[in-house]
């Protein structure tokens, strides 16, 4: 993945020497009167921090960007515009490499799409292969290996006529990577090898390191372990030379990867640490997947079970920030307010709790009171009466709250551990599911643990909850949805969930999430083609009078139950709609291609 090559001078390397020429940048900024300048010094400061700091890269780039737009819009010459549009278009494309680093995907394409719309404008044949290239990176991380190869190709015959050969470099190095996912791995060496060879023609050391791991990528896929490593550390020893933190972090992320196939457990270990390192300094979410991802399975092996299990954990949460950052920020927030306003109602029956036992203690007090005044006697032998069966009360009410409380942390702690048992399970299919090369297999494994993933979520509602009984709908259902949305490749999949706040009891929770488990894995599985440019699921929970009603829809291809008898996924669905005593019905919709509804009490 390439950044875009300023018009004034070639990109600059982060190193200790030109600190020194980093401040006097920001200083010519800030003395600078020709707004023109001040958006080309951003934008090379932007340039600058590519290798070492993703956020200063998008403020550096956006800085720029806010510049040439409001230049644009007071210029009349044809040539400041079209340095402007220069600018713009070289801003939109730092901004999508960050995004793109960070797994945000969909803007990504967004920014290069930009990008390439403003090379057009000025008509820069090599910015356009550029930006076509770099669309085409984008769509390979999706999975539409089709659509980026169209635009790698497109990008191939603009730099040979140009006869830019760094740039051609980097389009045979990102075919070679395209036909390596396809497993068309003879091509792919070739690519490489062209790739490999004008590099090193021209001295683009970067670029020599990152071609080196990539052919080390497709021997280990190979299995020839021995020759991937030496391509690796090869990789390493360049990339440590310019100094590219992005790079270092892949490089030593694949030999970790070695290491661990050759149960060099220490060196898995040190290069996975290194990599977690700089992926966390970067904010780079891939990176960070891969190492802890590495870092799980080394430490599992070491024996080391906690840190495994923060690996584990860190893991998960990183695949779901990169399918869906906000959407789990919002659940954060909302999940706090939920726990806020608890807490407050908690705290409200408590307070009335005790106002009600002292306002009965002062009408005891009065009666004692008041017999005192008539007969001491009598209210002594009354008041010890009193006072005995108080106390046995007493007794008897501390002894049920400790049964109770004991009973409830009994309970809270079974569903901890049957929630851990969940997920140790989930962890040895996925282990399992990395042993085997069968993408079909891999794919049921997947599906297992998606299941499983969905009688562990009530589980773990349960135990951060009062209630143990029961569970809120809609809770439940976005973060299963939350969770499902990041274990598929297709990220441009709109899923949008509406649902009632009643709460379900256990015994239809769990069969209810399987259900919407198994809708939506056959959704993404066969219901989305290459040409649906806007996927769409839309999935509503509602209550109508004594009755609960799923209603699940898709603008996918269709779904006729006659031609899936077969399926197992479908008999289990109607086997659990059956537990429900509920009813399945295929609806014909005509805004939606699939309408399933499932009623039930």
């Amino acid at each position: 993945f390439i950044f875009a090559l300023l018009a004034f001078g070639s990109q600059a390397q982060f190193s200790i020497e030109n600190r020194h020429y980093i401040d006097s940048l920001k200083h010519l900024v800030k003395v600078s009167k020709d707004s023109n300048r001040s958006a080309e010094v951003y934008l090379e400061l932007s340039e600058i921090y590519s290798l070492v700091d993703l956020d200063s890269v998008v403020y550096f780039a956006k800085k720029a960007e806010k510049i040439a737009n409001s230049s644009y819009q007071s210029t009349k010459k044809k040539s400041q515009k079209d340095t402007l549009i220069s600018i713009l278009a070289m801003a939109n494309n730092n901004i999508g490499y960050v995004q793109f680093n960070k797994g945000d995907l969909p803007n990504a394409l967004k920014s290069h799409k930009k990008a390439l719309d403003l090379w057009k404008q000025i008509d820069n044949e090599a910015n356009q292969g550029q930006a076509l290239n770099n669309l085409g990176v984008v769509y390979k991380q999706l999975g539409e290996y089709k659509k980026a190869l169209n635009f790698f190709n497109e990008a191939l015959e603009l730099y040979k006529a140009v006869g830019d050969e760094k740039i051609l470099a980097n389009t045979y190095n990102n075919i070679g990577g395209t036909y390596k996912v396809m497993d068309l791995d003879k091509k792919a060496l070739e690519c490489y090898s062209e790739a490999l060879k004008l590099r090193r023609k021209i001295g683009d050391e970067r670029g020599v390191a990152t071609t080196l791991n990539n052919m080390g990528a497709l021997y280990k896929k190979l299995g020839n372990i021995d020759t991937a490593l030496y391509f690796f550390q090869s990789s390493l020893d360049l990339i440590e030379k310019v100094g590219d933190q992005m790079g270092i972090a892949h490089a030593s992320s694949n030999i970790g990867e070695i290491a661990f196939l050759r149960n060099d457990l220490d060196k898995a270990q040190k290069m996975g640490e290194r990599a977690l390192e700089i992926g966390k300094t970067l904010g780079a979410l891939p990176i960070i997947d891969k190492a802890s991802g590495l870092l799980q399975r080394v430490y599992s092996k070491q024996g080391r079970w906690k840190d495994a299990y923060e690996m584990q954990q860190l893991h998960y949460e990183t695949i779901a920030q990169i399918s869906s950052e906000e959407a789990t920020k919002t659940a954060m927030l909302v999940e706090m307010q939920y726990q806020f306003e608890k807490q407050k109602e908690i705290n409200q029956l408590k307070s009335e709790k005790e106002k009600v036992v002292r306002e009965k203690q002062q009408q005891i007090q009065q009666v004692i009171t008041y017999f005192i005044t008539i007969c001491f006697v009598l209210v002594a032998i009354f008041s010890s009466l009193l006072y005995k069966r108080y106390s046995l009360m007493r007794k008897q009410k501390e002894i049920i709250e400790k049964q109770n409380n004991e009973r409830k942390i009994m309970l809270q702690e079974i569903h901890h551990r049957v929630k851990n048992n969940f997920q140790i399970i989930s962890s040895m299919l996925k282990l399992q599911s990395y042993k085997d090369g069968n993408p079909q297999l891999r794919s049921s494994f997947q599906e297992a643990i998606n299941r499983i993933h969905t009688m562990a979520t009530v589980h773990e509602i349960i135990y951060k909850q009062e209630a143990l009984d029961a569970v809120n709908a809609k809770s439940y259902l976005e973060n299963l949805i939350s969770y499902l949305r990041s274990t598929f490749e297709n990220k441009l999949v709109e899923i949008e969930v509406v649902s009632c706040q009643d709460s379900l009891e256990l015994e239809q929770t769990i069969p209810l999430g399987i259900i919407v488990n198994e809708l939506i894995t056959n959704s993404f599985k066969h219901a989305f083609l290459e040409d649906n440019l806007q996927p769409k699921i839309a999935i509503q929970l509602e209550r109508d009078k004594n009755d609960f009603v799923l209603n699940y829809k898709d603008n996918g291809i269709g779904f006729n139950p006659a031609n899936h008898s077969d399926s197992f996924g479908l008999e289990l669905i109607k086997t659990l709609v059956e537990q429900l005593s509920g009813h399945f019905e295929v609806v014909s919709n005509t805004e939606w291609n699939t309408h399933i509804t499932i009623r039930f009490s």
